[in-house]
C-alpha cells in the first residue's frame, strides 16, 4: 500500500474559524468523517499506524468546508500535526528537529514505541493475568530498564533541535508555520525540498480543548486489543540500540 506524502504543512485556506457558514459545514464533517475511517480502515493514510480509536480526519485540500468523502483521509494524531505545525508548536505538541536518516512517518512509529515503553499499562496488558494476591507493587528491574532507555532515546532526539536551530533559525513549528504562512504560493510549494531533512518530532503531548489525552490515548493503544496489546516493550530494548544507538 502506498501512503500519502507527509510534508511539514500549515494551512492557509479556509478554517471552520473564518468560515460563516462553520456550523453548517461541521454538521456534514461529523456525518462523512465516520464514512472516512471505515473506507481507510481505521488505518492512517501517511504511515500506516491503525486503531479503533483517537484517530483523525484531514482534510486533503486544506478547505475544511469541502466535506466530499474523496477529500477526507483517516490520520493518526501525529501525521495530523505535520499537517497544522503551527497549532503542533503552538500547543507545545511538537519540537522541530533535523534528522535526515529517519523518515516523518518512521520518527512517528518510533517515538509511539518509545512513549508505549514509557507507560507502565503497556506492560501490565502484555503480562498474564495475576489475581490480586499477586500483583507487583512496581515497575521489575527489566521494566525500569527498557523505560530508560526509552527516555534515553528521547532525550537523544531531542538533542536534534539544536542541529535545527542551527540550520533554520527555530525549532518551534510555531515560528516556522508563520514563516510558511507569508511565503508566496510559488515558494510554499517547494517547501518539501528546502526543509528536506527536518522532521516534526512529537512530544507525548496531544491537545482536546484544555485537555491533554495522551496518556488516555496510549491506554487505548496498550489495552486488549489495541494496536501494541500483547506487545512486550522489554523485548525492544536491543532493537532500539541497535537501530538508534547513534542518535
Amino acid at each position: 500500500m502506498s501512503f500519502l506524502p507527509l510534508v511539514l504543512s500549515v494551512k492557509c485556506l479556509n478554517w471552520r474559524m473564518d468560515d460563516i457558514d462553520s456550523e453548517v459545514h461541521d454538521a456534514e464533517f461529523k456525518r462523512v468523517r465516520k464514512k472516512a475511517l471505515e473506507r481507510d480502515k481505521n488505518s492512517c493514510r501517511f504511515c500506516g499506524f491503525t486503531s479503533l480509536s483517537y484517530q483523525e480526519v484531514h482534510h486533503f485540500n486544506d478547505n475544511h468546508s469541502d466535506n466530499r468523502l474523496e477529500n477526507l483521509v483517516t490520520a493518526c494524531s501525529f501525521c495530523h500535526m505535520v499537517q497544522h505545525i503551527g497549532l503542533a508548536g503552538k500547543n507545545k505538541e511538537a519540537s522541530l528537529v533535523w534528522l535526515p536518516e529517519i523518515s516523518q512517518a518512521n520518527l512517528h512509529h518510533l517515538v509511539r514505541a518509545l512513549l508505549v515503553a514509557q507507560y507502565p499499562g503497556a506492560y501490565a496488558s502484555a503480562a498474564p493475568r495475576r489475581t490480586a494476591r499477586s500483583m507487583p507493587t512496581g515497575p521489575s528491574p527489566e521494566q525500569q530498564r527498557i523505560s530508560e532507555v526509552a527516555r534515553a532515546t528521547m532525550s537523544a532526539l531531542r538533542d536534534r533541535e539544536y542541529e535545527a536551530e542551527r540550520r533554520f533559525l527555530t525549532s518551534d513549528p510555531a515560528v516556522l508555520g508563520n514563516a510558511l504562512k507569508l511565503l508566496p504560493d510559488e515558494f510554499y510549494e517547494l517547501r518539501s525540498e528546502t526543509l528536506s531533512g527536518l522532521r516534526l518530532l512529537p512530544l507525548g503531548r496531544r491537545t482536546n480543548g484544555d485537555k491533554n489525552v495522551m496518556a488516555e490515548m496510549l491506554s487505548v493503544w496498550t489495552d486488549r486489543g489495541g494496536p501494541f496489546s500483547g506487545m512486550k516493550p522489554t523485548t525492544w530494548e536491543g532493537l532500539l540500540k541497535s537501530k538508534f544507538g547513534s542518535l
